[in-house]
């Protein structure tokens, strides 16, 4: 572990779920790769191995979808589908149009912190300048620390349900279908980890 991942834990170590932890709004982006799972169960006779119907040809083209979602302790916040690579000027309209209505939803005493992963698009300056002239709370987090989010583990689960589901690239309407299985129950017993 790294000194600064340490001295953030010795800094968090005391606070509490209640205190603390369920006033946080954890944002994460991540692509979910369509068609990408490569376990195939085929039922073969001796000698048929190499025949055509036999054998996996595997995606040509890695299709996938970037997502932004977050979430509270009091459930999911919001998901949105990222097109193309995230810049700051992507950034900052997903913050604008998706982390405000959370705040609004969750938060009305404005008594809550946001968290992001560090990436180098989120402490750009032009990021910093924009959360500070909206009076977004931003907390303290360790750069590289997947270990400490608890939404990676939603992630992790929302790749499995679309590789689960078949979902189609083309069809972007259906994306919010998988993200709906996290109730805030379960996320609950995420943040008790912490």
């Amino acid at each position: 572990m790294s000194k600064k991942k340490l001295a953030w834990c010795k800094l968090n170590r005391h606070k509490t779920v209640e205190d603390y932890w369920k006033k946080v709004i954890y944002s994460e982006e991540c692509k979910v790769e369509i068609g990408m799972d490569n376990r195939v169960l085929v039922w073969r006779r001796l000698g048929e191995e190499w025949t055509p119907p036999c054998l996996n040809p595997g995606p040509w083209t890695r299709l996938g979808l970037m997502i932004w979602g977050c979430i509270t302790y009091e459930g999911v916040g919001t998901i949105t589908v990222v097109t193309g690579n995230t810049n700051v000027s992507k950034y900052i309209e997903v913050v604008d149009n998706f982390v405000w209505p959370v705040i609004a939803r969750y938060f009305p005493g404005d008594n809550y912190k946001y968290q992001d992963d560090n990436a180098p698009v989120h402490r750009a300056n032009s990021v910093k300048i924009h959360m500070q002239q909206n009076q977004l709370h931003g907390m303290e987090w360790p750069a590289q620390s997947p270990d400490f989010n608890i939404i990676e583990n939603m992630c992790h689960k929302l790749n499995l349900n679309c590789k689960n589901r078949h979902i189609i690239l083309q069809q972007r309407l259906k994306w919010r279908q998988p993200f709906v299985t996290f109730d805030k129950y379960t996320i609950r017993i995420y943040k008790k980890t912490l």
